[in-house]
């Protein structure tokens, strides 16, 4: 890029007479160079749109790396022939949560620079806000202007969260209620387990919830008898292979079980429950972790196959789920005592952030101007407060969802119910909102209060108080005496962001600058944009409308408008994770449990923009290193339905994250991209111990991202992946103290990866 390519007048200039554009960033002989104007050219091309996550296609030429590798460092940062040399210092550049000091938001932002200007050697990498600051430092400002403005736009390290589980079961419901299900009738079996807590959300009054309701012939869940510790569902006494399924599944709820509970029979409506893994759209994926003090205490494990037992293979795994008898386990979610002190602090956090009223303001108008009326501020009712801990929750295990056998563990495909309202909060109707600020206004002003409140706004307003009541620029102090029947004043701003431009000069060495008649193309680096902002300054009335927060999981709570196109759901969510279980006498998964406890938070978290990790040359995205973890469960006492002493598995749930890598048919930068985890997770201070192909998986879409949106259509910036991977299998993971430790592992994976 030339020197001032940042909105200068000369880019300006070379906008309005470059009319003939090409439409990529190839150059050619005559390319990049202004022509003379006719009269065809009324309408002035627009330069292309510079992808800031792609390598310049004039580049890709001049190096002719292969087609797999697009993730490259191309730029050079001019120095100063008798500047100083850069040494290691303590001078670092932006960085996202891991720390590494070598981060930049696009593949613009990473540079070659000499370490010594005068000397032709000793190219090293860094970036452009490290660089920065370095130059400033030595006051060497003067030959990378072009580069420097542009590190002073560079956008900060953001973290970005996993796609919302609130939205992904907005969309799996609505899948359901249109017939994507399979409706579980009379032939649908679950077991709950006795003596099952739940707490109905405040303003949810025990009135909303009808405990005479009995649940309808096609949503009956069988339950176990309470009377045995077992968990396992022989509710008639009878041995569960001698049961018939009609008389299992008309099984009513045990009397003694909560209605409060989410997970009472007979808050699931039509055409809930479903069967487990026999759906046509199976549940999405949970992607985005759950805090410590919100992981479910109980998991109650719904395992027909028996497949706990990872001793013995299981037995009919062809036969469906409404075949088999339901066998339900307690567990119990184990290192609880890390949780007390979260559970606690989350609580008085709630707490406190429910004192704060939720309001909404509302402008008496949109235009600009004087105003007769007010601006009102409506003070919402106090929303229900959000969990603070999850008693329990359902697991449910079928050899469908195997995905693989290791030498201490074997992992399935899991499908787990939670209590909805862990993720969606409850809302209001933006059109009773407006009813009864209507009702309200009215009935102020049919009682004399109006005026009372517009006289004590009128007391309380110390802003200006003097408008002009002509002009649409804003009030200012030389402005005449509006007339009385003004209360207010409604100023629109607007704001124009312009097109951001870059002069783009075709290079002929990597890392190096060019010369300075080397042709060039411009392009865009960013649209113009508009903003509109609308001001108010005048009265204020408050009011306390009387609307209801909504939850469609209890239908009393839903008004008159919304309940045409909103219907019932259940109070718990359907998620896809992984469940791994360990083999007899194996002590991998225990250890594997601590690490994660262990894992500090950035291994867990998708951040904008990329990292050079040594040994690596190249950039690569700064996504989650593991899966997130959804808890380590132990077997209750209570576990094995024989009352002897077989085995049961532990459980440990984590984000399902794909399938294991296929070296040979990955690209160049999808290779960086995994080798990247593993040295990412030594910079950490980590060795992982099991390093190998089979412990990297690989997953098309992004976690970040929506997979109802096409991956076009994805905000997160690295839109040119095809997948994303994490490291898995922490069984044998310790931390290190010294870093040659890590020389082998590291020289097992520049070598499973061809990294030279």
């Amino acid at each position: 890029m030339k020197r001032g390519f940042l909105n200068t007048d000369k880019a300006k200039r070379k906008l309005s007479a470059d009319t003939n554009a090409p439409n990529d960033h190839s150059l050619g002989k005559d390319k990049g160079k202004a022509k003379a104007e006719t009269p065809a050219d009324v309408v002035k091309p627009c330069p292309p749109l510079l992808d800031l996550h792609s390598i310049p296609p004039s580049m890709k030429s001049v190096v002719q790396y292969p087609k797999g590798r697009n993730r490259f460092i191309f730029r050079h940062w001019p120095r100063d022939p008798n500047g100083k040399p850069i040494v290691p210092s303590d001078i670092h550049g932006k960085e996202a949560g891991n720390d590494l000091n070598l981060w930049g938001a696009t593949l613009y932002d990473f540079y070659f620079v000499r370490r010594i200007p005068s000397s032709e050697h000793g190219l090293t990498i860094s970036t452009g806000s490290k660089l920065t600051k370095v130059m400033e430092a030595f006051g060497e400002l003067e030959h990378a202007q072009s580069e420097i403005a542009w590190a002073s736009r560079e956008a900060d390290p953001k973290e970005i969260p996993a796609w919302d589980p609130a939205q992904a079961i907005v969309a799996y419901e609505r899948r359901v209620h249109v017939g994507s299900g399979v409706v579980n009738k009379v032939n649908k079996k679950k077991s709950t387990p006795p003596q099952v807590s739940g707490v109905v959300p405040e303003p949810y009054s025990a009135q909303m919830l009808d405990t005479t309701l009995k649940p309808k012939e096609d949503t009956v869940r069988a339950d176990m008898d309470p009377a045995l510790e077992e968990s396992v569902n022989e509710p008639s006494g009878k041995p569960a292979d001698s049961m018939d399924v009609d008389e299992v599944c008309m099984q009513q709820p045990p009397s003694d079980m909560p209605v409060e509970s989410p997970f009472h029979p007979s808050h699931y409506p039509s055409p809930w429950p479903l069967v487990p893994f026999e759906s046509p759209y199976s549940p999405f994926a949970l992607r985005r972790g759950i805090p410590v003090h919100l992981l479910p205490k109980k998991l109650y494990v719904h395992d027909p196959w028996d497949l706990v037992r990872t001793e013995t293979p299981p037995d009919g795994e062809e036969k469906s789920w409404t075949s088999k008898t339901d066998h339900v386990r307690t567990y119990t979610l184990s290192l609880q005592r890390k949780m007390a002190e979260a559970a606690s602090k989350a609580a008085a956090a709630e707490e406190e952030a429910l004192k704060i009223p939720e309001t909404v303001f509302i402008p008496p108008q949109e235009i600009e101007g004087p105003t007769e009326q007010p601006a009102i501020r409506a003070f919402l009712p106090k929303r229900p407060g959000k969990p603070t801990e999850v008693p329990e929750a359902h697991l449910y295990l079928s050899p469908k969802g195997k995905l693989g056998t290791g030498n201490h563990s074997i992992v399935y495909e899991a499908e787990l119910e939670l209590p909805r309202d862990l993720f969606c909060e409850s809302t209001y109707c933006k059109s009773c909102l407006d009813e009864q600020i209507e009702a309200e206004v009215d009935r102020l002003k049919e009682s004399g209060e109006w005026e009372e409140r517009m006289n004590e706004a009128a007391k309380s307003y110390d802003g200006p108080q003097k408008h002009d009541a002509t002009s649409r620029h804003s009030p200012s102090s030389s402005s005449v005496q509006i007339a009385p029947r003004y209360v207010g004043f409604v100023q629109v701003k607007i704001e124009h962001v312009p097109m951001e431009t870059a002069d783009m000069v075709a290079a002929t060495t990597l890392g190096e600058t060019p010369a300075a008649d080397a042709p060039s193309q411009f392009a865009r680096v960013s649209d113009s944009v508009i903003n509109r902002y609308v001001e108010y300054q005048g009265l204020v009335i408050p009011i306390h409308p009387n609307i209801q927060w909504q939850n469609p999981s209890f239908p009393d709570t839903i008004c008159a408008h919304q309940a045409k196109r909103q219907k019932p759901v259940p109070r718990t969510a359907m998620f896809r994770v992984a469940a791994k279980l360990s083999l007899p006498n194996d002590y991998h998964l225990v250890a594997e449990a601590e690490n994660y406890h262990k894992f500090p938070a950035h291994f867990f978290q998708h951040w904008t923009g990329y990292n050079v990790i040594p040994p690596l040359h190249d950039p690569t995205p700064v996504g989650a290193l593991v899966p997130q973890f959804f808890g380590y469960y132990a077997p209750g006492p209570s576990s094995n339905s024989d009352g002897g002493s077989a085995y049961c598995s532990s459980i440990l749930l984590i984000e399902h994250c794909g399938k294991p890598i296929i070296i040979n048919k990955l690209s160049t930068d999808d290779r960086h991209e995994c080798a990247a985890l593993l040295f990412r997770f030594h910079a950490a201070g980590w060795l992982h111990e099991s390093f190998s192909q089979r412990n990297i998986l690989m997953q098309k879409q992004h976690p970040t991202c929506s997979p109802l949106e096409d991956e076009d259509q994805c905000e997160f910036p690295h839109k040119h992946r095809r997948y994303s991977f994490r490291l898995i299998d922490f069984g044998r993971s310790v931390e290190y103290e010294n870093a040659s430790q890590r020389c082998v592992e590291e020289s097992t994976g520049k070598s499973l990866f061809g990294i030279l």
